[in-house]
């Protein structure tokens, strides 16, 4: 989705050029100034709680020190900086990709060139839906949106030449945009995941790889029949199998790349051996 050099801002280049977007996601108003108000209360605090500190002759370095007087200024630079980094962004949406906007930036993601995407959050739920005739048609993994905890959620896109892009809560409606992106990936890496399964070729997904055996981890290759149950708790992906007795695997959602893939097969193969 190329864009040629003129002098319009970038949202009004890109709906001259390619038209209205299907949907836009911006930095919502509201979470900006309520995360600006909160980093800069963390610091004014973090000010006055050392300068009292030092007054009184408590200040050290210890850990109670650090959770009282460092953490909170910290945790409020780091508001800050976010805020800074993201300010002016705005995410379009298109049928055939996403355009990311970012002051004088433009980088474009089209749906057939993003290889990998990963992502972060605190809680999520699994969604499969299927077609009439019982085959997967859609897989996404639900994202929770925190208000200030801005650094447990985060999503990446990938395009095949290595340029990334970082999505996080500061846009409004975010579990949305990571919804639709998942979604519109996923009917066309999906294709090429049963290609490559058919071929019987191993596939390997972080430290998981999806053997036509069963899933493997580590060393231990766990038969799709032996699999209970697939879910997320807090950041990880819990495989629930059972030989002798019932064991979990567990696996950091963030690392396991193209998780609507990965766990739409595990759901697929359970189905296919019961």
């Amino acid at each position: 989705m190329p864009l040629t050099t003129n002098h319009y801002p970038l949202f009004e280049r890109c709906r001259e050029e390619l038209g209205e977007p299907d949907a836009l996601f911006s930095v919502s108003p509201k979470r900006f100034w309520a995360k600006f108000g909160l980093g800069l209360l963390l610091l004014a605090y973090g000010v006055g709680a050392n300068i009292v500190a030092w007054d009184q002759g408590l200040w050290g370095v210890d850990h109670v020190s650090f959770l009282v007087l460092f953490a909170p200024p910290l945790t409020g630079f780091s508001i800050l900086r976010h805020l800074y980094n993201t300010r002016g962004l705005r995410v379009l949406f298109y049928p055939n990709g996403i355009m990311r906007l970012q002051r004088s930036e433009i980088e474009s993601y089209p749906w057939d060139e993003i290889d990998e995407i990963r992502l972060k959050t605190e809680q999520g739920a699994i969604v499969v839906q299927r077609d009439d005739d019982g085959q997967i048609r859609d897989c996404w993994v639900v994202v929770d949106s925190p208000v200030f905890q801005i650094s447990q959620a985060a999503t990446h896109v990938r395009r095949a030449d290595g340029v990334q892009a970082k999505f996080t809560p500061a846009l409004a409606e975010y579990p949305e945009l990571v919804e639709r992106i998942q979604r519109a990936t996923f009917r066309i890496l999906w294709a090429n995941f049963l290609a490559a399964r058919q071929a019987g070729e191993p596939l390997a997904f972080g430290a998981w790889v999806i053997t036509e055996k069963g899933l493997k981890a580590d060393k231990t290759v766990i038969a799709w029949r032996d699999i209970q149950s697939i879910e997320l708790r807090a950041k990880s992906v819990v495989v629930k199998y059972k030989v002798a007795k019932v064991v979990t695997i567990a696996q950091e959602l963030e690392s396991l790349p193209n998780p609507h893939l990965a766990l739409a097969w595990i759901t697929e193969a359970r189905r296919l051996v019961t």
